[in-house]
Parts: C-alpha cells; structure tokens; sequence
C-alpha cells in the first residue's frame, strides 16, 4: 500500500472562474454584446398551459385502454384467423404440404388465391404466410394465439 507524501502540501483544485470573473479578465479586443444575458434563466413557466391541459385530458378520460402495439394487432388478427380454422387431418396435410414447397412455388399458391376473395381464401393466405415465420414473428403468433384462446 502507497503512503501519502505528507511533506509536500496538497495541491488545491481549480474552480472554474465566475462569469463575472471572466469579464473582467477579457481581453481589450473583446467587446461584450448588449443583448448578451448574464446568465441563462430558467424557464418552467411555459410548460404550465400544457400541463394544465394534460392533467385535464387524463382527468377526462380516466377509462382504461386495452392498447397492443401495431405488430401485436397484426399478429392478433393473424391468430384470429388461424382459430377460425378446424383442426382437421386435411388441414395438417395442407399445412405440411406448404411447408415442403418451394419460396416460388409458394409465391404462386399466393397469386392463385389472391384473385379469389371470402373467409375460404384469407384462410388459405394465413395458413400459406404462417408456414415459414422468422423465430421472432413465431415467438409473437404463438403468443397472440394464446391471447386469443384466452378469450
């Protein structure tokens, strides 16, 4: 362990010099500006309308919210869907069969069943899109159908 050197004296810190000090230490070739303020004012006092204004809406309405955030209202109407759908041994069959095809061969189905509307087809677009998800949207869908079986 180090010793402290008592013999010679402590070496005091700066402080940083006042406004005041700074101006009287310029330099001849410096003028200060009239406009110049001494220093910065605080200026809270602007905000009170806006306060004042936001307790009064929250006060307003004081009801809850239910808010989800857009990628989770995506992937709750993708879950709704998919519960729509009968667990049938011929949907597994087609789910399995989408899975086996290729990215163009999938796009394909898509342009096939885009040109036809109703529930049958958004469906069959769901399911095609559910097939091959990133980990993150699969970790996300997963957690919409749980949502949505909850309810």
């Amino acid at each position: 362990m180090a010793t402290a050197d008592i013999s010679q004296p402590a070496q005091k810190c700066q402080r940083r010099p006042s406004l005041r000090e700074l101006r009287a230490n310029r330099p001849e070739n410096v003028t200060i500006l009239p406009t110049a303020q001494a220093r910065q004012e605080q200026r809270n006092y602007r905000f009170r309308e806006a306060r004042i204004a936001g307790r009064k809406l929250r006060k307003q309405h004081a009801a809850y919210f239910d808010y989800s955030a857009p990628f989770e209202r995506k992937h709750d109407k993708t879950a709704a869907t998919l519960l729509s759908i009968e667990p049938t041994p011929a949907f597994a069959l087609a789910r399995a069969i989408i899975a086996a095809l290729t990215d163009e061969q999938r796009q394909s189905v898509r342009d096939i069943l885009e040109r036809g509307s109703g529930e049958t087809n958004r469906q069959a677009l769901t399911t095609l899109d559910t097939v091959k998800l990133s980990i993150g949207d699969a970790t996300a869908l997963e957690a919409a159908l749980k949502r949505g079986a909850d309810k």
